[in-house]
């Protein structure tokens, strides 16, 4: 499909799936505006590309990304809420409070900020858009280690949800997706685990020895369908794991 032109943001595009996709759609002929808390992938602003450095916890951060983006390209035809965190990883009696909240500071709140920035952009533009917010696996089912991952991709699901509704009339098309697995940084920090703070990391060192990776070139081009293709799903929660 040609997507020549057309607009995403991505955050948590400094590397990972995030990286990855600024690079996919920047190939395709894509302007996309970036954001990390260090340098995003394209970090060197051309033609068609916006980089910044943001915070996703800070919804004045967010705000800014949204208006330097419609500056630059004019308008936005997708965002992506990518940034994430992993840990703390282990049984939730022994985590530390402040790094579960800091954990749900960024998984949560930071994409209701970007969600909100952009909404809120689509309602003063008077057009539609296409909002994708990256979940997990996770978010459907419990893994012991993860409690904190598990909540927030659970609320990532449910937040996507409800803005759908709240913003149908607007032509937003809203979907939580889980990419599934890819052998990016976070796999790399989920295998050096140990059994007993996650007891499931065997399973993720057995998916490394048999390569059994999806890979972002992939997940771009599921993501670029589902928002731009003639087949778009129905479903809010879109889940781009094989079999699935």
């Amino acid at each position: 499909m040609n997507v020549t032109g057309k607009t995403a943001v991505i955050t948590g595009a400094s590397r990972g799936l995030g990286a990855g996709l600024a690079r996919e759609f920047y190939a395709g002929g894509m302007n996309v505006a970036l954001c990390a808390r260090t340098d995003p992938a394209l970090a060197d602003d051309g033609e068609r590309a916006l980089s910044m450095r943001a915070d996703v916890t800070d919804p004045d951060a967010m705000a800014s990304l949204c208006e330097r983006a419609v500056e630059r390209f004019g308008a936005i035809d997708l965002w992506i809420n990518n940034a994430g965190v992993l840990g703390p990883i282990g049984m939730l009696r022994d985590l530390d409070p402040a790094e579960v909240r800091t954990h749900m500071d960024v998984n949560v709140l930071g994409v209701m900020n970007g969600t909100r920035a952009y909404v809120r952009h689509l309602r003063g533009a008077g057009r539609g858009g296409v909002l994708m917010n990256i979940s997990s696996g996770a978010a459907r089912t419990g893994y012991a280690g993860w409690s904190a991952y598990c909540a927030s991709k659970a609320a990532v699901d449910l937040l996507t949800e409800a803005v759908s509704i709240e913003e149908a009339d607007a032509g937003l098309r809203a979907y939580a997706v889980a990419p599934g697995v890819i052998d990016t940084d976070m796999q790399t920090l989920i295998r050096s685990q140990r059994a007993e703070d996650f007891p499931s990391v065997e399973r993720f060192r057995q998916m490394k020895r048999d390569e059994a990776f999806s890979t972002t070139e992939h997940v771009a081009r599921e993501l670029l369908r589902l928002a731009f293709g003639n087949d778009q799903a129905s479903e809010v929660r879109v889940d781009l794991r094989p079999g699935r």
